[in-house]
């Protein structure tokens, strides 16, 4: 089966461990690491780029997406990311987004601090569960990662792909 994986989710809900894990197992070759737009221009032009990367590629894992500039574009940049409904149309079946969230304590648990305080964290995790409820990917998993190693957390990904 091919495929590229989309990972979004808010600080400290396992992403980049599980994406490390699944790396390893998958063997895929390319991760993109989706790094902030300094303003709108910007994030426009790298997610059109992307898009098109991901419709046009295979073995790919992108940690973080268009989806968390939709999120942290209007609550951080300032800047509304209307074109992301076209964007999210355009993307090809074989584009899995995968949202990884953690319940409160443990956000609190692992919270760093590093980009966000433990107030907007939880926001944004809200905001992310209600964009993935609304988004039309055709096909896209919503992973608890509470409690759970990367490792459990990459066998149960792959579980729900091989099902597929």
């Amino acid at each position: 089966m091919k495929f590229n994986l989309i990972f979004e989710g808010t600080d400290c809900v396992g992403k980049t461990s599980t994406i490390s894990e699944l790396i390893k197992i998958l063997k895929f070759k390319q991760l993109i690491k989706f790094d902030a737009p300094k303003n709108y221009n910007s994030s426009y032009n790298h997610n059109i780029k992307t898009t098109k990367i991901l419709n046009d590629n295979y073995g790919i894992i992108l940690d973080r997406s268009m989806f968390g500039e939709e999120i942290y574009g209007p609550m951080f940049r300032k800047y509304d990311v209307k074109y992301m409904r076209l964007l999210e149309k355009s993307l090809e079946l074989h584009n899995i987004y995968i949202l990884m969230v953690a319940n409160e304590d443990i956000l609190e648990r692992r919270f760093d601090g590093e980009f966000v305080n433990l107030e907007q964290q939880k926001l944004v995790q809200k905001l992310f569960k209600d964009q993935f409820k609304k988004s039309n990917v055709k096909i896209k998993f919503l992973i608890d990662s509470s409690n759970k190693t990367p490792k459990e957390l990459a066998h149960e990904i792959l579980f729900k792909i091989i099902n597929l």
